[in-house]
């Protein structure tokens, strides 16, 4: 499940030390599942967190702990090379499988102007029945993203 993800997010800090957020982190492009049998798949995760700043939010450099829950989506794709000699491949939706998730992360936001922050974090899923596709339910990631927080006091 490895591989290069996107992620899309918004905080928003209620008091100092306390917000909430929603994240939503995708795969570019789909990997390979069971390339024997031409089946890919491009893994999504969805989660809305309370987040706690230990530190109030006017600094520079605030590192945050978030926990929540969410879902996990598993699209999988049918790919199909073409004969020779033609060169192409075709990929088509199969099927996709849903999880219930529970998410937890840490990580540290750089503020570099005004509300506007990059967040390298550390996030660790549990994703219910996944080891019906993968051999486990835990799945640890890193992200680096750009952000924005609202209500920062």
């Amino acid at each position: 499940m490895g591989g290069v993800f996107g992620v899309f997010g918004a905080d928003f800090m209620i008091k100092p030390h306390f917000g909430i957020n929603g994240e939503y982190n995708f795969r570019f492009a789909q990997a390979n599942f069971l390339p024997a049998a031409g089946l890919n798949v491009r893994p999504a995760f969805y989660d809305f967190n309370a987040i706690y700043q230990p530190i109030s939010g006017d600094k520079r450099v605030v590192p945050i702990i978030e926990g929540g829950i969410g879902g996990a989506r598993l699209s999988f794709y049918a790919t199909q090379n073409c004969t020779p000699p033609l060169t192409c491949t075709q990929s088509q939706f199969y099927i996709s499988s849903n999880h219930f998730q529970v998410h937890g992360g840490f990580g540290v936001k750089l503020y570099f102007k005004n509300d506007i922050f990059i967040k390298p974090q550390f996030d660790l899923r549990w994703v219910d029945n996944l080891n019906q596709q993968y051999s486990r339910n835990l799945v640890p990631g890193f992200t680096v993203s750009i952000g924005y927080t609202f209500g920062r006091q």
